[in-house]
């Protein structure tokens, strides 16, 4: 069972394997946890480190104190997981354990596909970095001879933090939450209107009248903005949240 009732809040990442070119590149971890942290700032963050994982400490650009390493056996990595509010790891058995609690979860994979191997949290979003990217049909030699590994190392942080937007906003609906913008997306401002591009996909958002312009422009300018709770720009805002433009992010506090 998970334990809901934690006195300080936290998330886990694990960014090892049993297989280690299965992983997403463990600089690319650090810098996301660095950002989480400024995103969540009440909030501790437990990394889960096996005896064969990547030392990920020597990649944080800044001093990081409210992470703590959970080393132990898989008694500890279970009594961690049964409280977390996320997780986000890569195609390794922890994520798995992630799913058999329940835990909202991202998992980044790379050769070998989530149809076989994802989680089955009730709320997860699997990155599979090989999609679109590589032709290749990977088996354990053609891993061993990967040179680039570009089905993981053109996964951004930014495509994780979209993914844990997703999760977040369906996983903690009842909680106090804020606007923030989809790291992913592009904008384009003209005096008339704007252009919203999200992947292949595309939004014109035409203005009204100045008010309107100037409170659109304000909205999707701004990486974190409050809810409008009426009027043009509330129907505006309700557009792009179905768009996944914007989240309904919980602050957690």
């Amino acid at each position: 069972e998970r334990n809901k009732n934690i006195a300080k809040p936290y998330f886990v990442v694990h960014h090892g394997a049993g297989f280690l070119l299965k992983i997403w590149p463990t600089e690319k971890y650090a810098a996301l946890i660095e950002k989480l942290s400024e995103i969540f700032p009440n909030l501790d963050c437990k990394i889960i480190m096996g005896p064969d994982d990547p030392d990920i400490a020597k990649y944080f650009t800044k001093s990081m104190p409210h992470v703590e390493f959970i080393t132990g056996g898989m008694l500890e990595v279970g009594e961690t997981m049964a409280g977390a509010l996320f997780h986000i790891g890569n195609d390794a058995g922890i994520t798995h354990v992630a799913g058999a609690f329940n835990v909202p979860s991202v998992g980044i994979y790379g050769p070998t596909g989530p149809g076989s191997w994802g989680s089955f949290s009730q709320h997860n979003e699997l990155i599979w970095g090989k999609k679109g990217v590589c032709n290749l049909k990977c088996n354990y030699d053609v891993i061993l001879n990967c040179a680039h590994r570009i089905c993981l190392t053109s996964v951004t942080e930014d495509r994780v933090l979209e993914a844990l937007y997703k999760v977040l906003q369906l996983a903690y609906p009842q909680n106090y939450s804020k606007l923030r913008l989809n790291p992913q997306v592009v904008i384009d401002f003209s005096e008339k209107d704007c252009l919203v591009k999200l992947g292949e996909n595309e939004l014109l958002l035409e203005y009204h009248n100045n008010t309107m312009k100037t409170d659109v422009e304000e909205l999707l300018s701004s990486e974190i903005s409050k809810e409008p709770i009426a009027g043009d720009l509330k129907m505006v805002t309700d557009v792009l949240v179905k768009q996944n433009i914007i989240f309904k992010v919980p602050t957690f506090n």
